[in-house]
């Protein structure tokens, strides 16, 4: 085996390792635009969800339950299951809240979940009593 040989099976090597790396990034960068497209039509589908969601201007005053410190947020949508609400302080996604909400017939009070929370705000799902 001559000098040049050994030098160049590295090479080789590497370059192939290269490649393989970058076409594994590749797949991973395309994969991940396949699955944000799938989860922006699957989220999109009206029978995904259990209860339709109504737009609504109601403001909601929530606090984490147990704590003292209250946030007055609009709510977006509401449905039987749950609500969306529109704010920058989102509570923590699984802690438990009391919203309460001003109506016509007076003030009602109602405990719900964190189920997710994003940039505009946090889902909620109402908690049974």
């Amino acid at each position: 085996m001559t000098a040049y040989a050994a030098i160049a099976r590295p090479r080789r090597v590497t370059r192939m390792a290269g490649n393989l790396a970058l076409g594994a990034l590749m797949r991973s960068v395309s994969g991940m635009f396949i699955a944000d497209f799938l989860r922006k039509v699957w989220c999109s589908l009206p029978w995904r969800r259990s209860h339709v969601r109504t737009p609504t201007a109601l403001t909601v005053d929530w606090r984490v339950d147990g704590s003292r410190a209250h946030h007055v947020s609009p709510i977006c949508d509401v449905s039987q299951g749950g609500a969306f609400v529109c704010t920058t302080e989102a509570a923590d996604v699984g802690s438990p809240l009391v919203l309460e909400v001003v109506t016509p017939t007076g003030w009602v009070q109602v405990k719900a979940r964190v189920a997710w929370q994003g940039a505009k705000g946090m889902g909620v799902r109402f908690c049974p009593e």
